[in-house]
């Protein structure tokens, strides 16, 4: 997945989850744990399991790990599938990723919402944090 891949993509967003790492770790072995979780897991909202709404809404994406001095942070950018993006579909999603892990704060924001020179950080910051570790169909460079 590349910044020119997804800059424009309407149906691209991110996501910024922030929490506690000692939350993170009474729960996760790592941040692998969590996405596979997330992603594939039974747990439900709404009577639709982790697994069926990615299945049914989600493309694709990749997701990164940083350390920060308040916490744990995730970065994840999502490519949903074409024209299924509302705000109830957010709305679950932000639930699913709240659910996780007690007192995350959880943002979304679609790509073209967020300036060039954030994007470009996100995607190449090294100091502190892993590489972008894709799940699901992934855009190819």
């Amino acid at each position: 997945m590349t910044l020119h891949d997804i800059q424009n993509d309407p149906n691209s967003i991110i996501v910024r989850v922030n929490m506690d790492i000692n939350n993170f770790i009474e729960k996760f072995k790592s941040p692998s744990h969590y996405f596979r979780t997330l992603s594939h897991s039974n747990s439900s909202i709404g009577r639709r399991k982790n697994r069926d709404f990615f299945k049914r809404y989600v493309d694709g994406g990749a997701y990164r790990t940083d350390l920060t001095p308040s916490g744990l942070s995730f970065t994840i950018v999502l490519k949903y599938k074409d024209d299924v993006r509302t705000p109830t579909i957010d709305s679950s999603l932000k639930l699913r990723l709240l659910k996780l892990v007690s007192g995350s704060k959880v943002d979304i924001n679609s790509l073209s919402d967020e300036s060039n020179e954030n994007l470009i950080r996100v995607f190449t910051q090294r100091k502190g944090s892993s590489l972008f570790q894709p799940f699901g169909k992934v855009y190819k460079s």
